[in-house]
């Protein structure tokens, strides 16, 4: 993804290009400060995206996305900038932006959002593994915040399974105690590896009549599955490393409003990965700093 930075505070620019190099997909193709090089800069570019600060000196960023627009560029613009009147982002907003974040406190936020437009990752079965050993999730043992997560998926949609499962090469590991017996024993490793082959929600209405799971043993033996629903866990990165998902013994479809609060959750499941796996990280690498401290 290229994207062009305009923001008038070097201090800013300095901590946007760091935060952003984090991120290897993304490619900054020019820092722009004031409004006639910014304008000339993005026409030029024609940037997949646009961090824009409504303050530029001399200039105005309300004038630069106007002025975009009017030449006909159609880049994502996320505007990040300490204006918050809400005139001004109702005008932002008029002129085709996606998102408004206040630069003072809305940074990590403004940047989930970038990152959340990048193509997953395909990985390999051997990468796949690396990315789960590095959050030392799959030991087996089940955390109490996963399962709360799961009767959240359940109650909100209504089914009688819910789970989250990390999926390897030709192993799944379930985060949740609460997983039925059956689904431990046998777990439904085909359901989650479609589901990871995009970063959309998977659902199946009916699995008898989908030939992909018609045959499947958890289909046509008890628990009987008919309908799966299934969210990808996207980490930051881009990697995908399993699925929240809910499963019910009678074929149905998920509301507009059940498909969302499942995403929502998925995207909690998430966040607390992204922290075991930091965690994981500091506790793996104490040992060897202590030792060179000593």
């Amino acid at each position: 993804m290229n994207i062009v930075i305009v923001e008038d505070s070097e201090l800013i620019q300095v901590q946007l290009i760091r935060l952003l190099a984090k991120e290897p997909r993304i490619h900054v193709d020019g820092v722009a400060d004031q409004e006639e090089g910014a304008i000339e800069m993005i026409l030029s570019c024609n940037p997949d995206a646009v961090l824009l600060d409504l303050s530029l000196s001399p200039g105005s960023g309300l004038r630069v996305l106007q002025r975009i627009r009017l030449a006909g560029n159609r880049s994502r613009v996320l505007v990040l900038s300490n204006q918050t009147d809400v005139s001004l982002r109702t005008a932002a907003e008029t002129l085709g932006i996606s998102g408004f974040f206040d630069k003072n406190s809305e940074i990590s936020s403004c940047l989930e959002r970038l990152i959340s437009w990048l193509p997953h990752k395909q990985l390999t079965d051997k990468e796949r593994l690396d990315t789960l050993l590095s959050t030392g999730l799959i030991d087996g043992s089940a955390q109490d915040v996963f399962d709360d997560i799961a009767k959240m998926a359940r109650n909100m949609t209504r089914t009688p399974i819910g789970t989250i499962s990390l999926v390897g090469a030709a192993q799944q590991w379930m985060l949740c105690k609460q997983t039925t017996e059956r689904l431990q024993s046998n777990t439904p490793l085909d359901f989650c590896r479609h589901a990871i082959r995009s970063d959309a929600l998977m659902e199946v209405p009916d699995a008898l009549l989908d030939s992909r799971f018609s045959t499947h043993p958890l289909v046509v033996e008890e628990p009987k599955i008919r309908f799966y629903a299934g969210v990808p866990l996207v980490l930051m990165a881009g990697e995908i490393l399993g699925t929240l998902c809910v499963f019910d013994t009678v074929p149905r479809q998920l509301s507009v409003e059940q498909k969302q609060g499942l995403k929502n959750l998925a995207h909690c499941v998430v966040t607390e990965i992204e922290l075991r796996r930091r965690l994981h990280h500091l506790a793996q690498n104490v040992p060897a700093m202590s030792a060179l401290s000593t």
